[in-house]
């Protein structure tokens, strides 16, 4: 499930095409038993088809970028997920319950002033991380914190004491087309300088996972306040960048936030959280 989730997550940063990722047999090499026994177990866990779960987080990638990136059309959309032509892409929407890409991009929010933002560079990072499947309000604690952040530290320290940590960043994962965005999968990530070369995949043993995050060039909004308040902070991002002229977002790399300090030691008013988007010059963009 993970291996499935981290496909649709990450497509474009790492994941081998989404197909092969998440067919049975390579999911049957990762669990260490056969395809036969794989389907049979994961059904009785999920109560669904491997390839229908599959289908779903598919989709869900999708309705994401069609929601928050409208002015991308349907070939751009389906090319980033893998498909050859936007048939694809509407065969996937179709069998999980949406009509057309336009009910999505309709439902984008329009703003009247467009929210300040800086462009930044960013280089190479190691990113370790933690992925949970869980209602958000659970990421409010400090208990969750310690639980997620806290462990993926001294998995690395342990392991790797000369790396050294740059950012605590976070990635959500909507259910879009569940119709509840409260809940769903909240990736913990710590980012580390790459000062050498690790030799590792995306599969970690236990509870962690890891990424090369590439050098990326981001457009970073900032966010001041309670972490209920995000969801319609993204909605003014994404319609800021999607009036921005000069610059194109690039959505095949998932957009993170980067926390400046903790709910452990700071009020819900004055909590800092970066919203980093990645961007391309509009030459290289797919769209």
């Amino acid at each position: 499930m993970r291996r499935i989730e981290l496909a649709a997550a990450f497509d474009g940063i790492g994941c081998d095409d989404f197909n092969q990722a998440t067919s049975v047999k390579k999911l049957a090499e990762i669990a260490g038993m056969s395809e036969r026994s794989l389907r049979d177990y994961f059904k009785l866990h999920t109560r669904c088809r491997i390839v229908n779960y599959a289908s779903t987080r598919r989709a869900e990638y999708a309705a994401r970028l069609l929601r928050h990136f409208p002015s991308l059309n349907n070939s751009a959309v389906a090319q980033i997920l893998g498909f050859t032509t936007r048939t694809g892409l509407h065969n996937l929407l179709r069998k999980n319950g949406v009509i057309g890409p336009s009910s999505l991009r309709e439902s984008s929010v329009p703003i009247d002033e467009p929210m300040p933002y800086r462009i930044e560079p960013n280089r190479q990072f190691h990113l370790f991380f933690k992925l949970d499947n869980l209602d958000y309000d659970e990421c409010n604690s400090p208990e969750f914190e310690k639980s997620s952040w806290d462990l993926i530290e001294d998995f690395v320290r342990n392991r790797w004491p000369e790396l050294r940590l740059n950012s605590y960043v976070g990635f959500a994962i909507d259910r879009y087309l569940a119709g509840n965005q409260d809940e769903g999968i909240f990736l913990s990530g710590i980012l580390y300088d790459c000062t050498g070369a690790l030799n590792l995949s995306g599969d970690l043993h236990g509870d962690f996972g890891y990424h090369k995050l590439p050098a990326q060039t981001y457009a970073i909004f900032t966010h001041k306040g309670s972490y209920d308040s995000l969801n319609q902070f993204y909605q003014q991002v994404f319609a800021t960048l999607n009036q921005a002229k000069g610059i194109e977002v690039n959505p095949q790399f998932p957009f993170m936030e980067r926390y400046l300090n903790s709910p452990s030691e700071t009020v819900e008013s004055e909590l800092v959280t970066e919203i980093l988007v990645a961007i391309t010059s509009p030459t290289k963009c797919s769209a």
